[in-house]
């Protein structure tokens, strides 16, 4: 069990995208978290760290990222189109005005997410 864990957390870290954009500033984030690890003696954080740190600096291409950014946007988009979808199966079933305002405000959310991920690029 600690294994999955850790390989998950390991896994998690290096292919993070969302809180780097580039492969320099995930190895610069990897090794700010490994001084805080290292400062607060937490020697298993450390080195999984250090794994991250090893298989990013190994793998990380700035092609990968931006695949992975534009695979998370058509994600996405298929969300909103699959709300908007809902949002209009719901007006034409003339459902009342309650449920059209929650499909409403889940193409709102789909929207705002859409856009969000759209200015990370």
């Amino acid at each position: 069990m600690k294994k999955s864990i850790f390989a998950l957390s390991v896994l998690l870290l290096t292919m993070s995208p969302s809180f780097s954009e580039t492969c320099v500033e995930k190895i610069a984030d990897i090794e700010n978290k490994m001084k805080l690890a290292e400062n607060s003696g937490n020697k298993n954080q450390l080195k999984g760290l250090e794994t991250a740190l090893s298989e990013t600096k190994s793998n990380c291409t700035e092609g990968k990222l931006l695949g992975a950014q534009q695979d998370k946007i058509k994600e996405k988009e298929a969300d909103l189109i699959e709300a908007t979808e809902e949002l209009n199966k719901a007006r034409a079933d003339k459902k009342s005005a309650k449920k059209i305002q929650e499909k409403q405000n889940k193409v709102n959310e789909k929207t705002k997410e859409l856009e969000e991920l759209k200015l990370a690029k």
